[in-house]
């Protein structure tokens, strides 16, 4: 069964409307595939709620749920990598968004940083947001917030990059170099990440999934969760919710496989 993704950010053009589905087409799509372990990996807010509601309402103990990073372009990488793990990788979920998340780097080029709380902007950068012609990039993974003329990134040896926006905040980003033509996401009109009218959000991965992999599956520690008796990382199991406890040990497949899985967009 493939990975299973709630979350109303998609690529564009979408496959289906820039919403969350209801929990009776989830519920619908896990009847389907009752008999396979499953993972409904999901944005925060409505979507984790629903996906949260259909997993009680089957009542099954091999429907795990998984919340990701409330940044679409940040959360929308992760799930092309945990949409690889073919079921019997499953014990890996959480070590790969944690790893994927730490080999992530995200920019966001916006028109003002008056409400941003995290990382915080200078009083002065505050005030400057209220002013026309205002322009910031705010780095994630550095927690910094820069007033600048328009941004300029060299993206050219990152495997894996996304970009969304609102408003014109691509026109503040001049001089970018990118790999390929990025993905671009779009999300229902009127939700936004960011505080501003007008954004440009973009995240690279600098690793290649295969190095990801490879590092999760020698170096990230699995445990046997104490009420499911499953083989978890992370610091819940995702099937049950269990907090795990015990002393991890590392746990590498013999003769490791990963397979291609398609990303079903519930």
């Amino acid at each position: 069964m493939p990975v299973i993704v709630v979350d109303p950010w998609q690529r564009t053009p979408p496959r289906h409307p820039h919403t969350v589905p209801p929990v009776e087409d989830l519920v619908g799509t896990l009847d389907a595939h009752r008999a396979e372990d499953t993972i409904l990996v999901c944005a925060p807010g409505d979507a984790a709620r629903h996906a949260r509601m259909a997993r009680a309402v089957v009542g099954r103990a091999n429907v795990g749920v998984l919340v990701l990073d409330p940044v679409p372009t940040r959360r929308w990488i992760v799930e092309q990598l945990l949409s690889m793990l073919p079921v019997d990788g499953y014990r890996y979920a959480s070590s790969i968004v944690d790893a994927t998340n730490a080999a992530m780097r995200t920019s966001v080029v916006t028109t003002s940083v008056a409400g941003f709380t995290a990382p915080r902007p200078r009083l002065a950068q505050h005030l400057r947001s209220w002013f026309p012609g205002a322009c910031f990039e705010v780095d994630l993974h550095a927690k910094t917030v820069r007033s600048s003329a328009g941004a300029s990134w060299d993206l050219r040896a990152m495997p894996l990059v996304a970009v969304a926006q609102r408003g014109n905040g691509r026109q503040k980003v001049t001089g970018v170099h990118w790999p390929a033509e990025p993905f671009t996401l779009e999300g229902p009109p009127g939700e936004s990440p960011w505080p501003a009218k007008s954004w440009f959000e973009v995240s690279a991965l600098s690793q290649t999934p295969h190095q990801i992999f490879e590092h999760v599956r020698w170096h990230a520690p699995t445990v046997t969760c104490s009420l499911c008796h499953r083989l978890t990382g992370g610091a819940e199991c995702i099937f049950c919710g269990v907090p795990v406890y015990a002393s991890p040990a590392v746990v590498a497949p013999a003769n490791p496989v990963i397979e291609q899985y398609g990303v079903v967009n519930a």
